[in-house]
């Protein structure tokens, strides 16, 4: 059947299955697109947020980096109807418009509370974030003008870890009969109204209280239940609604044995535990009995307390069989042996746990992926592996020598830290490759990874103003389809985190698309090729053996535009040139 033939309905349900890259390849078709209008107000991008999912802002800027490159830098102006339609839900007050000032103004006018929108445009808001310093009275005029409110993050951040609001007072908040997902960060106190359709609700609080002090068991349909920080000074058994299925909480001490029994339909866990050497707490060992709540899939546990030198561990945790993700951030946890984990997927441990036989694999024959933590600062790369593994996590390993030679070939994500390869000339930035994990015979090999390796993460670290990545090895030696580059430059801010689509347009390569899907920036890279005789081969069939310049990634680490992307080829020190589409509007197919 031909595209031009698709029905709407079949055309949504297929963009609704692909991701912005292969979005944007299927509508090129623009006679697909032009004729397909009735649609267009139903097609939106995915992940092109305004406001980020965890309702967290890039200070000092009120809306993410992400959506910062986008709404500068888009050119492409057939689909800005598609990118209209992605942000219309999204409205963001914040007392500093000159911050929008270098928006388009039809951004400026879906996203910013000093634009005047009508009832209308109003009606159609979903999702609001209030970073200013009037939060009482912006909540009235959203209770009284944005009824549809859903998701509402209050962020009081106005400097790293400073808690700005005094107080929110949030007692009326079941004027907003829609809401369903509540954020509040950065406030010295937070006062809880009942709100019985609530499903969601994050808190970062300045001031110690007790769990039952804030009577959350009044909120009948809570679902999703986090804090974000130690502001909880003590728990006990039934004080939390028992409707949760996921639960994150950061205590001062381990709480009582049977503190999690009643929460039976619990599916993820998250703890941390964190003490200073003063308060060290007189049991000699805690233990966490989890093996009542069957329906558990997720646990994660951080022990940042601090232990008495001469214990070999002193947490123990019972686990449910249900258990499909287990994470084990410490040195002090022992898992006991009778607990059986048939349907493990996921596990992530420290590398010490595995040389003390603190958890045993020899049941999980189910996992499919497998992280280190960075305590193991040796490890041998293993010959066998689970038949089912499909991704190994080595991001938070510190191992300077680490040699990746016999990658399975059913692993289809693989993420690794890189090492620096070298500089790019002298004097100029380091350059990071993934040879640097590689043996000397890979790297000698037309195929690098295996064929089945389609999703490569790749970590750079240190304290760089300029990281600079082989892009061309990925390319030309991969089959790899999605690529993640984490930058980190040891700075307190989050680690910025790029996601590039890889599409190769050619057989030989020749033209790749290269598209960072967050802030759809991207365009077409035409190779250069370096064209050398093979003397045998001229002789037997004059064939010619062709291969390609390097290509090397730029990114700033100090940019007020970190999606601002930049590449060279390998001769060119300091002519970027910026990664962009064609900014050509014309309809004709």
């Amino acid at each position: 059947m031909s595209l031009l033939k698709l029905s709407n309905l079949l055309l949504l349900h297929i963009i609704s299955q692909i991701d912005n890259g292969d979005t944007i390849c299927l509508l090129t078709c623009k006679r697909l697109y032009g004729n397909s209008s009735s649609v267009r107000r139903l097609i939106t991008f995915k992940g092109i947020r305004v406001i980020t999912d965890k309702g967290q802002i890039s200070l000092p800027y009120p809306v993410s980096q992400q959506f910062q490159a986008t709404a500068t830098r888009f050119k492409l102006n057939t689909f800005k109807d598609i990118l209209k339609n992605s942000i219309s839900d999204q409205h963001v007050v914040h007392p500093d418009t000159e911050y929008f000032d270098d928006y388009p103004q039809w951004i400026q006018q879906r996203i910013s509370s000093s634009t005047d929108r009508t009832s209308s445009d109003k009606s159609s808001i979903t999702t609001v974030l209030v970073n200013n310093d009037q939060p009482s009275s912006t909540l009235k005029s959203l209770y009284n003008d944005i009824p549809s409110v859903e998701t509402l993050f209050i962020d009081g951040t106005k400097q790293q870890l400073v808690f700005s609001y005094a107080s929110i007072d949030l007692g009326s908040i079941a004027l907003l009969p829609r809401l369903e997902y509540l954020s509040v960060y950065c406030a010295n106190q937070v006062k809880l109204g009942q709100h019985t359709t609530l499903r969601s609700l994050k808190l970062d609080v300045g001031t110690s209280c007790t769990l039952s002090d804030l009577g959350l068991k009044r909120f009948v349909s809570l679902t999703d239940l986090s804090f974000k920080n130690h502001f909880v000074s003590s728990m006990g058994p039934d004080q939390l609604p028992i409707s949760l299925t996921s639960l994150t909480i950061r205590l001062n001490k381990t709480p009582p044995r049977d503190t999690f029994h009643s929460l039976k339909p619990l599916v993820k866990l998250k703890i941390t535990l964190q003490n200073v050497p003063g308060e060290v707490e007189a049991q000699e060992q805690g233990f966490f009995d989890l093996e009542h709540l069957r329906n558990l899939e997720t646990f994660k546990i951080t022990d940042n307390n601090y232990h008495p030198t001469g214990f070999k561990y002193s947490m123990e945790i019972s686990i449910p069989p249900s258990i499909k993700t287990l994470t084990i951030r410490s040195n002090w946890v022992r898992i006991p042996s009778q607990c059986v984990m048939p349907l493990l997927e996921t596990l992530r441990v420290d590398g010490s746990i595995f040389i003390d036989g603190r958890v045993s694999l020899i049941t999980c024959q189910s996992l499919k992926k497998t992280g280190i933590y960075y305590k193991c600062h040796s490890m041998t790369f293993p010959s066998d592996y689970p038949p089912n593994l499909e991704t190994i996590d080595l991001l938070r390993l510190k191992v300077d020598h680490l040699v990746l030679d016999n990658i399975p070939p059913c692993i289809t994500k693989l993420l690794m830290p890189l090492t620096k390869s070298g500089k790019l000339w002298r004097g100029g930035p380091r350059f990071y490759s993934i040879t640097s994990r590689l043996t000397k015979a890979i790297s000698q090999q037309p195929q690098w990874l295996p064929l089945n390796t389609t999703h490569l993460t790749c970590k750079l670290w240190g304290e760089y103003a300029v990281f600079v990545f082989r892009l061309d090895e990925v390319i030309n030696h991969t089959n790899v389809r999605d690529l993640s580059i984490i930058i980190d430059n040891f700075s307190s801010g989050p680690l910025t985190t790029y996601h590039f689509a890889i599409q190769r347009l050619d057989a030989d390569n020749r033209n790749v698309l290269v598209l960072e899907k967050q802030s759809l920036t991207g365009g077409i890279i035409t190779q250069r090729q370096i064209t050398t005789n093979n003397q045998q081969q001229q002789q037997d069939d004059q064939q010619t053996q062709s291969q390609y310049h390097p290509i090397y990634l730029h990114f700033e680490t100090r940019s007020d535009s970190p999606y601002e992307l930049k590449w060279s080829f390998a001769k060119d020190k300091y002519k970027y040139e910026y990664i962009n589409y064609d900014s050509d509007d014309d309809d004709s197919s």
